[in-house]
């Protein structure tokens, strides 16, 4: 496919007709971030989350393992669970039926009002959960494709992270709210052409002629590598001679990027063909912590101006998608690579004709 003649259209970026054959194709069938596994130790805890249009929960089982479910009552269609806690059992708010953790009826208040009650047809709908190294995801399929498969080639890139995720604990977490097509964001995150002239001083202690992005499935790596000499400026990283950091882009709503003294993500939440929440937790462990303790107000400084270099970019490419004169023309080798191959991806999961 001739990546110029077949780009994404500029009307694609606000057009609520594909966004909602994106939320169709991509967000309702694909495996997404949901939390760090700290927060589902003890049996009972859960978390809920919306996949897609799809209301999920993941419960913490009495054997230790994880089970997720709609979070859809199959009485009359109300949500049972909100936000994260501890529960003994499933119960629907709206009229007390209740569940056990493998999903099937407990108690159904007044049942002998009903008809011809197929209990067995009751059972909750199953999800899918799966755990790498402590990051949970999920999926609105029951029975998707293992995890690992569609990680594949990517966990042994992160698997270079010298820190454990398992031991990793959320120490920090900020909130954007963007009228920006979360597509335009992604492609401004996979690719690093921008670097020098959008992120000189926040990305300053990386040597920008080294990076490069490179496909792996349907996700992206992106080794950052740290220059020789220190930033002559404060920097969002802290400087590591010699390294690198193992950043990179897991389709289609997740970021990583792991560093010497804290790990972040990027997680994107599309609400609209124009508006994005962006959620970034950071997480430390303990080792981190000790070595090197968060202040919070530098971190979010940090942050802010280093997502507020790109959203000014973003916000402008937004308004520009209107344009007739909107496209791409020209491509800068293995350092935009990553936006042909993210909207290659888009493409085999939207199909050629979506109009």
């Amino acid at each position: 496919m001739d990546f110029f003649k077949c780009q994404i259209s500029g009307s694609d970026y606000s057009d609520p007709y594909t966004f909602d054959k994106e939320i169709k194709n991509i967000f309702n069938k694909t495996w997404q971030y949901v939390c760090h596994e700290s927060e589902l130790l003890a049996p009972g805890s859960y978390i809920t989350a919306t996949l897609g249009t799809e209301p999920i929960l993941i419960l913490r089982a009495t054997d230790g393992s994880l089970r997720s479910f709609h979070n859809v009552c199959p009485h009359r269609g109300a949500r049972m669970l909100s936000g994260s806690g501890t529960c003994k059992g499933i119960v629907c708010p709206y009229h007390s039926w209740s569940f056990t953790e493998s999903g099937a009826v407990n108690h159904i208040p007044k049942k002998k009002w009903f008809e011809h009650l197929d209990i067995e047809g009751l059972h909750l709908k199953p999800a899918s959960v799966e755990v790498w190294r402590g990051l949970v995801f999920a999926s609105g399929v029951e029975n998707a494709e293992p995890l690992n498969r569609w990680l594949e080639g990517y966990t042994e890139y992160l698997d270079g992270y010298e820190f454990p995720y398992e031991e990793m604990r959320e120490v920090a977490r900020f909130t954007f709210d963007e009228n920006v097509n979360w597509k335009i964001l992604v492609e401004n995150y996979v690719e690093d052409y921008h670097f020098a002239y959008v992120h000189p001083k926040t990305l300053g202690a990386f040597d920008f002629s080294g990076v490069r992005t490179i496909p792996c499935g349907p996700h992206i790596q992106i080794p950052m590598p740290y220059r020789d000499t220190p930033p002559s400026e404060h920097s969002k990283y802290l400087w590591e001679p010699g390294g690198v950091s193992r950043q990179g882009y897991i389709f289609p709503l997740l970021t990583v990027q792991p560093a010497r003294n804290h790990m972040s993500l990027f997680i994107f939440k599309p609400i609209s063909s124009t508006r994005t929440i962006i959620e970034i937790p950071v997480f430390q462990t303990a080792l981190q912590q000790k070595n090197f303790p968060i202040d919070t107000e530098v971190l979010k400084r940090d942050i802010f101006n280093d997502m507020e270099e790109d959203f000014v970019v973003c916000r402008s490419l937004q308004v520009n998608t209107k344009s007739s004169q909107f496209s791409i023309n020209a491509i800068a080798g293995e350092h935009e690579l990553g936006v042909k191959h993210f909207q290659k991806i888009w493409w085999s999961f939207m199909g050629e004709n979506i109009k």
